[in-house]
């Protein structure tokens, strides 16, 4: 698998289940112990370091599980992962956001949000870190259309401030609204990539091929 993601991007990786899309998204972080070749950010060969130095670097997952703590409250699950610089956003920041979370700041457990607010959780608590290269595993995944168009809102004011991002996603025009280019990813290879110019024809082919 060939591909690259330049500074300040939002690029998809698409593809049905199973098509390795995550697999990816764990060689980069670190975290799938067997990989080969060469993994480049900024210039340096991040291949076999461990996932928390490649994490220090500024790279930060929001896994498909989303992963919060349930028992801590939204203000806990914020503050608990350490501040990687001085780029890491501010709380108030955060609530600009995800005016949801301001609501539940100190009151509601992981366990009581619901899909969405995990899901913003999520991002929000990566985006505290300081890091600035996210790689967003399926973030629609099962949530309701007004909540997609939330966090198509904030991925584009993440672009606007200079964010690079490698999203799995498998609804292709919410990938369209965000990203400024795609890869098509199959038995763990790049068969295709394209940008958003496309014909009608072809994105109905697209969606069609992703459903299946």
């Amino acid at each position: 698998m060939n591909l690259t993601v330049r500074k300040g991007e939002l690029v998809t990786l698409m593809g049905r289940n199973g098509a390795g899309k995550s697999t990816t998204l764990n060689c980069i972080n670190g975290l799938m112990r067997k990989r080969k070749g060469r993994i480049q950010f900024r210039g340096t060969d991040i291949l076999r370091m461990a996932p928390e130095r490649i994490a220090r670097m500024g790279i930060a997952t929001c896994p498909e599980d989303r992963a919060i703590f349930s028992s801590l409250t939204v203000g806990e699950n914020l503050h608990l992962p350490p501040l990687l610089n001085e780029r890491g956003m501010s709380v108030e920041e955060i609530f600009d956001l995800f005016p949801n979370l301001r609501d539940r700041l100190g009151t509601a457990s992981g366990a009581k949000l619901s899909g969405g607010e995990q899901q913003m959780l999520a991002i929000a608590r990566i985006l505290r870190t300081g890091a600035d290269f996210l790689l967003l595993d399926e973030p629609t995944e099962g949530l309701a259309p007004i909540i997609i168009d939330q966090i198509a809102a904030t991925l584009k004011i993440l672009g606007e401030r200079g964010y690079t991002v490698l999203l799995v996603e498998q609804n292709f025009r919410f990938a369209q609204s965000v990203a400024d280019r795609h890869y098509m990813v199959d038995e763990g290879r790049i068969v295709d990539q394209f940008s958003n110019d496309l014909s009608d024809q072809m994105k109905q082919k697209i969606e069609k091929y992703l459903s299946l």
